[in-house]
């Protein structure tokens, strides 16, 4: 009896353990959507924390999602901070709070600065005033001459509670003052300390940064200065070769500072001994930013061309990174001790290189052990010594100065935009959860730049749907009359759903269910998670043979939902409203041809074609999308083409106000939004050939692009007016879509393109695919670009590494063990799989599950056996 109890308690305390083990394994660990663990890292000043070395111990994000924008009018040049779950901006004359998850605006102050800066869990410093963190109220205005200066000029020591700023000495040029201000009653505003003259040619001596009971002064002159932060006084003085002009940080009791002659110096905080040098010994060579400690690590860029990753124990040199379009002033970057990321600006289009040579916009964000480039896109934080990010959260909070999204940009000129933007970049994917991404057909989304197959998934058919991709999961029709959901990470089939006719149109997918189109005369609503089918309406039937024969070929409205309405076309000439829960018929509109077109919402209204029996014209619609009732009809005349009449399966575009639609293969319509008034047309070079219709537009930026022939051309959307036209080799029958400055697309021979948005360069391309059939459009999610081929696979494009050199591998072990990077990391498929989270987003410990289960089951063993 006592073996048999022993065994039951034993059998259960393996239960108990084996469940809670397996609980383990679902419970995200540094969640995006857990914001309070996220919280604790802040960036409280324009540099960080203290030691100004630009390092947060959380996380930073593993791909160049776009979490939110906030525009701030008049925000040209501000340094974001970050604490009490906001981000603080400034124009000339406010202060935003902002908060740090959805970006809307918390408040607005009547006060600037140049920088707001963390005191304490109540109150910030903004200029020469203090404020509440939570509301904005000043507390009070300095009169006796405190500032809050530039990252150059002051610094923050908030041990002692001790501000430090630095001016000129008005009597003597050569000179300046060291100003200590007390902080340590908030409430008030400052007193004096003490203040101390050090030598600075022209005045120029500068805070660099406080560590350990020091401040280290540096400016126009060979040579390096502690002070004691209670007194002023001078501690040592270290000579080196080369001017100490830019910034510094301190590390591992390091003061850490590249100098003009190319030499970067490790010297020792409390005696002053040059612990270590490293000169490239590169042409026109030198240190011109800041630098980012950390890990065991120091990252900085050097005008020669090359951001140098530095052993900051040894002074070795582990990698460099080199893109061939560094500025000679780079601005400074930023490292992600939670998962080992340094963000870089590695480019600029503000500042030319060291030889004077023009260069482009560039930010890179590269593993900081390997050199790996991670993800790279053509956004500006400002030119020279730029501060303009910041790391909190877990996401990079940015000011672009300038910006492929915001600016015209060319060799000779360039446009700023008038009011700037505060982005929030996450690891949080943002869904591609339709057609084009959204119910506006916007085609936005977060692709690669240098194209690298990651995986392809193999189905049946030839693939002409165009992929959905929400929570980690691919959905995509082939022509083997399935659904299919795949994992993005991994390309491993999770489910498939058998449908009655092959599937051309891409699939909606919102709050966990999956909609198709109508290829088989119904639309289905499936489970997201499992492909089971939650309910099924009816949409017209089966209608193909009573169709121009061309139906068969191309392509078929995919479902746009929005609220709680799914609106779809149908080749009964009908588009359809249905109930997204109940999948019951809210209205229907009647028009006079079969609808292929997939529909754009914007604002209230619904706008499609239809293709009207030849040789009537097609006809361009814009519907109420509450009531469906008509609010406008546009013809869209059509002449003999070698389609043999009108294809209108291309979506319109709205935006800017205005309507775009191909018109008889040939032109390009733009209509106003509100009245239907013709704006202007263009006229296609290749008239006599044709424009592919099928291929929806894409807007961005006042500019409008499309396939036109084998060329995809590009459009200024207000006139009509050609920018440019970049041959493909082939017919652009699949829709183009964009990512930071980078329009993706495909053609029919094969090929899948990465172009300059602003130019029409070729960046990178992709041949090897089985067929030269490429009819649907990539998606864009997560850094990822996802593609369906004729030759029956789904692919997905991960960013090729590139740019990186290994110089050294003996990398000292660091202070604090953190964690393996792992930019791509594979879940373990499970029976039911869950979506795949996002890197460093939602990161699953499957392996550490398999592991505990395996000991508690030899545990479990040993014991029984011993009974």
């Amino acid at each position: 009896m006592k073996l048999i109890v022993n065994k039951t308690i034993t059998i259960g305390l393996v239960l108990v353990l084996t469940i809670t083990a397996l609980m383990t394994s679902i419970v995200p660990v540094n969640s995006q959507d857990n914001q309070s663990d996220l919280l604790q890292y802040e960036w409280p000043s324009d540099m960080s924390p203290i030691a100004k070395r630009r390092f947060s111990e959380g996380p930073g994000p593993t791909a160049p999602n776009i979490a939110w924008k906030t525009k701030i009018p008049s925000l040209s040049a501000s340094n974001p901070t970050a604490f009490n779950g906001m981000v603080f901006v400034y124009s000339r004359t406010k202060t935003y709070a902002l908060d740090g998850f959805d970006g809307s605006i918390v408040w607005v102050a009547d006060v600037s600065g140049r920088g707001s800066q963390k005191m304490d869990d109540t109150h910030l410093i903004q200029g020469i005033y203090c404020l509440e963190i939570a509301t904005g109220d000043i507390v009070w205005e300095a009169t006796n001459g405190f500032s809050l200066g530039s990252s150059f000029s002051g610094s923050y020591d908030p041990d002692n509670k001790l501000y430090f700023a630095s001016a000129s000495n008005v009597n003597t040029p050569n000179l300046s003052t060291i100003t200590a201000w007390d902080m340590s009653d908030i409430t008030q505003q400052p007193t004096k300390a003490w203040e101390t003259t050090v030598a600075g040619k022209d005045g120029a001596a500068s805070i660099k940064v406080t560590g350990d009971g020091k401040l280290f002064v540096a400016g126009n002159l060979p040579h390096v200065m502690a002070l004691d932060v209670e007194t002023g006084d001078v501690l040592w003085t270290t000579h080196t070769k080369g001017l100490m002009n830019y910034r510094s940080s301190y590390y591992d009791g390091l003061y850490l500072h590249g100098a003009l002659d190319n030499t970067f110096y490790a010297i020792n905080g409390e005696t002053g001994e040059i612990e270590w040098t490293y000169n490239p010994e590169t042409y026109r060579g030198f240190w011109a930013s800041q630098n980012a400690a950390g890990n065991g690590m120091v990252y900085e860029h050097n005008a020669d061309g090359n951001f140098y990753a530095i052993d900051v124990t040894t002074g070795e040199v582990v990698w460099t990174f080199a893109s061939g379009s560094f500025a000679s002033y780079p601005s400074c970057p930023i490292l992600a001790g939670g998962n080992d990321i340094v963000y870089a600006q590695t480019g600029s289009a503000i500042v030319p290189d060291a030889q004077g040579r023009p260069t482009v916009s560039e930010f890179s964000a590269i593993n900081a052990k390997t050199g790996e480039l991670l993800w790279q896109v053509p956004m500006e934080l400002g030119g020279s010594f730029a501060t303009y990010a910041s790391l909190a959260y877990g996401n990079l909070y940015v000011c672009p100065s300038i910006s492929i999204y915001e600016a015209t940009l060319s060799r000779n000129s360039l446009t700023l935009p008038s009011n700037g933007e505060v982005w929030c970049i996450s690891s949080t994917p943002n869904d591609w959860s339709m057609f084009r991404g959204d119910a506006e057909n916007t085609g936005y989304g977060s692709g690669p730049q240098e194209l690298q197959v990651k995986w392809q998934f193999e189905t049946s058919g030839a693939i002409i749907s165009s992929p959905s991709i929400v929570d980690g999961v691919a959905y995509v029709g082939s022509q083997d009359k399935n659904i299919y959901a795949v994992d993005a990470e991994t390309g491993e089939k999770i489910w498939n759903f058998e449908t009655s006719y092959a599937v051309k149109s891409s699939p909606a997918v919102v709050d966990g269910k999956v909609y198709t189109g109508t290829e088989s005369g119904s639309i289905y609503c499936l489970d997201a998670e499992t492909g089971e089918q939650l309910w099924t309406s009816f949409a017209g039937g089966i209608t193909d043979t009573a169709l121009n024969s061309q139906v068969v070929e191309l392509g078929r409205s995919s479902p746009t939902v929005v609220g709680n309405r799914v609106y779809v076309g149908s080749l009964d000439k009908n588009l359809y409203c249905f109930n997204k829960d109940t999948g019951t018929i809210i209205w229907k509109f009647a028009t006079n041809g079969w609808i292929g077109t997939t529909p754009t919402v914007v604002d209230g209204a619904v706008y499609f074609t239809s293709n009207d029996p030849v040789p009537s014209n097609g006809s361009l619609y814009k519907v109420d999308a509450a009531s469906g009732n008509e609010i406008w009809r546009q013809d869209i005349p059509y002449s003999f083409s070698i389609y043999q009449g009108p294809q209108l399966i291309s979506s319109p575009i709205v935006a800017q106000g205005m309507v775009f639609v191909p018109q008889d293969h040939y032109n390009v319509l733009a209509f106003n939004a509100t009245t239907a008034e013709l704006l202007w047309k263009y006229e296609s070079e290749w008239t006599g050939h044709f424009m592919v219709d099928a291929a929806t537009m894409l807007y961005v930026n006042d500019r409008l692009y499309f396939g036109d022939f084998f060329a995809l051309t590009c459009l200024n959307a207000t006139s009509g007016e050609k920018h440019w036209d970049t041959w493909l080799s082939f017919a652009v029958v699949a829709s183009p879509t964009y990512s930071f400055g980078r329009i993706y697309a495909t053609c029919e021979n094969g090929a899948f393109y990465v172009l300059d948005a602003q130019t029409g360069e070729k960046i990178s391309f992709y041949e090897g695919f089985d067929s030269n059939n490429l009819w649907s459009s990539p998606a864009l999610y997560n850094g990822r670009a996802y593609l369906g081929s004729f030759d029956w696979n789904l692919y997905c494009f991960e960013q090729a590494p590139t740019g990186t050199t290994i110089l050294y591998s003996a990398i000292t072990p660091e202070p604090t063990p953190t964690p393996t990077p792992t930019p791509t990391p594979t879940p373990t498929p499970t029976p039911t799989p869950e979506p795949t989270p996002a890197p460093m987003t939602d990161t699953y410990i499957a392996g550490s599950t398999i592991a505990i289960i395996a000991a508690i089951g030899v545990v479990a063993f040993l014991l029984l056996r011993k009974k």
